[in-house]
């Protein structure tokens, strides 16, 4: 345990340096991706990568350099190939694990109503009226969370339907007998109750008599999978139309190339790619077809159920509880099984989305001109690609291991009724995946099969067959080898267990939490600005006055009828701030002088021959504010 927590943590520490890197590079990678590519590293180089330890965090950061130059590498069918796997695992199990939560967080409520109803008691000194009345309403709520009727808590229609439903067969004088009971029959009376309501509530749908904002689980179910499985098949014949196209170029470019060469280990790749994404269709088809094979099992049920209550209560007023509560219990339950695939089938679509962004991800590297080609010279069937790789030398210390494969046809490998054998390896030929470099094939029934180790291989035709018989541990080993420089066929192959910590479930678990990477930041002595905010204001003051201003607006609003004039102004009259009243203080009080009027005598006194004379003077002194 503690080395699978040292895998784990180091596994968190390498993504959040990947992270870092693939942010510097300006590229987005996801941290799942990022988690498989890091352990396939390890697992490449386990002497050098010692995830199973603690270790520094230069080595960390040599583990997630050499993942993100994976990593980053544009139009690579290797790197979608894991990608499609990754995403549509995670996926897969997020969507799981919402179902999980959405069914935990029910069973969380009910539970809780299911203690807080079995662990009441009465007691003298309680009202009974009121008592008996909150415990009854504890109990409606109970059966309508369990039940699913979530309407019943918004519609006040429903929530009369339930509760007449409920008072029909769970009676209020009957809760006296029910607080007589023991914890564990208050319990299953409970379930009993839910299913029975809900019964109640189907069977008067039917009828056409109730079942207000209750879901047909079987019509729209039926319609969304054909649909959603239509599509699946048709992504699956065009997948293979692609394949076959593939298989015949490879088939003739392998004898016109060398195994080495760029363009054969393309299109291995490509083909390897559309392998996967055949293979995730399959599976996504698969998991469509027995959610329709169920639903068709259980709405015959349903539908005979309901039958058989028809017939029980026909036109008679009244019917022993006998016979009709075992019926609805019935009806219920199965109407509950139903809307749980219906949501099942929401996964399936959620996930087949997922899958089909990686239609086509990358340039296919065949074009009309190889193809014509190709079908040129293979008039036909195209033949099998020729051996590109030596068969394992046998190791004569192995005999005895060697007598334990045995070679079986076609037919005798099937188990009882089944059309086809359960081959190891994904049903691809391990032979054929060492020899060509990796290129998977799938097993036919002309190559047979070989028994060996409690499994049982297919080939491609019988000398590969022959082959592995002779030397089946060496050849599972070179297919190991094949595998560490190809983590993207892990999957394909099954071989989860012999590579343990490529297990994809595993990954997405370990990354489902918040990756954290520590990422540094410099600010510039110049900001150069690209984009102008005018409304952008820097004065703190400023920005009071307007708050203030946006508050009062807020006050001024009308007491009456709102109107376009009207909006926000009272008495529809503009609202201004007068300004204050304000005077000048001077020192001076101004006025008004007039001119003074003087009169003078002239030549009262003075030598005898001065003659006396009037003058009249005008004294004008100035204006006060002139002094």
């Amino acid at each position: 345990m503690g080395d699978q927590n040292e895998l784990d943590d180091n596994t968190r520490r390498a993504v959040g340096e990947a992270l870092r890197l693939c942010r510097e590079r300006n590229k987005e990678v996801s941290n799942t991706v990022l988690a498989f590519l890091i352990r396939a590293v390890a697992v490449e180089e386990p002497a050098k990568y010692k995830l199973y330890t603690t270790q520094p965090s230069s080595l960390l950061t040599q583990v997630a350099q050499v993942c993100v130059d994976r990593a980053v590498v544009d139009n690579a069918p290797s790197l979608d190939t894991i990608s499609m796997e990754v995403e549509v695992e995670r996926e897969y199990i997020d969507q799981g694990k919402t179902l999980q939560q959405e069914s935990t967080e029910k069973d969380d409520r009910a539970n809780s109503l299911e203690f807080e109803i079995t662990s009441t008691r009465h007691r003298a000194e309680m009202d009974d009226s009121e008592f008996f009345t909150s415990l009854y309403r504890k109990i409606f709520t109970y059966v309508a969370s369990c039940a699913g009727i979530e309407a019943a808590f918004q519609s006040q229609e429903v929530e009369a339907e339930t509760m007449a439903a409920l008072e029909s067969v769970f009676p209020k004088h009957g809760l006296r007998r029910f607080l007589s009971l023991g914890r564990e029959d208050k319990a299953a009376q409970l379930k009993e109750l839910t299913n029975i309501v809900q019964g109640i509530r189907v069977f008067n749908h039917s009828i056409g008599k109730g079942g207000l904002a209750l879901e047909d689980p079987t019509g729209p179910f039926q319609s969304q999978a054909n649909r959603l499985g239509l599509e699946l098949q048709t992504m699956a014949q065009e997948v293979q139309a692609d394949l076959d196209k593939y298989e015949t170029v490879i088939s003739y470019k392998s004898t016109l190339l060398r195994p080495s060469e760029d363009l054969l280990l393309r299109l291995r790749d490509e083909h390897n790619n559309r392998l996967a994404y055949l293979d995730l269709a399959h599976f996504l088809l698969e998991q469509v077809e027995k959610g329709i094979s169920t639903v068709a099992s259980l709405a015959e049920q349903y539908e005979d159920e309901k039958a058989a209550m028809q017939d029980t209560v026909g036109n008679k007023q009244s019917v022993p509880k006998e016979k009709v509560y075992p019926k609805l219990e019935a009806i219920g339950t199965l109407h509950g099984l139903l809307m749980q695939e219906r949501r099942m089938l929401v996964v399936l679509r959620r996930v087949a989305d997922v899958l089909a962004q990686y239609k086509s991800t990358f340039t296919p590297t065949i074009t009309a001109k190889d193809l014509h080609e190709a079908q040129s010279n293979f008039k036909g069937t195209p033949p099998l690609l020729s051996d590109v790789g030596p068969a394992p030398h046998l190791n004569p210390k192995e005999a005895a291991e060697v007598q334990n494969a045995e070679r079986l046809t076609w037919e005798e490998a099937c188990v009882g009724e089944e059309s086809l054998p359960q081959l190891r390896c994904g049903g691809f030929s391990s032979v054929s995946a060492v020899k060509r470099n990796g290129l998977l094939l799938r097993a036919v029934p002309e190559g047979g099969c070989v028994r060996w180790n409690g499994g049982l291989y297919g080939f491609v035709d019988a000398n590969e067959a022959e082959a592995f018989a002779a030397n089946p541990k060496e050849y599972m080993s070179c297919l190991d080898t094949v595998v560490v420089r190809m983590p993207e066929l892990v999957r394909l192959l099954r071989l989860e267990e012999s590579f343990p910590t490529l297990r994809m479930a595993d990954i997405v678990e370990v990354v489902a939490s918040p990756v954290t990477c520590d990422f540094g930041t410099q600010t510039p002595v110049h900001f150069i600005e690209k984009n102008i905010d005018r409304n952008y204001e820097w004065n703190e003051w400023a920005l009071r006055r307007r708050v203030l201003a946006l508050t009062n607006l807020r006050q001024k609003r009308t007491h009456s009828q709102q109107t376009e004039l009207s909006h926000y102004r009272r008495e529809q009259q503009t609202q201004v701030w007068l300004p204050k009243t304000s005077t000048t203080q001077t020192a001076v009080q101004k006025g008004t002088s007039m001119p003074q009027k003087k009169m003078y005598i002239q030549g009262l006194r003075g030598a005898p021959g001065v003659r006396m004379n009037v003058v009249n003077v005008d004294m004008d002194l100035g204006q006060p504010h002139e002094f």
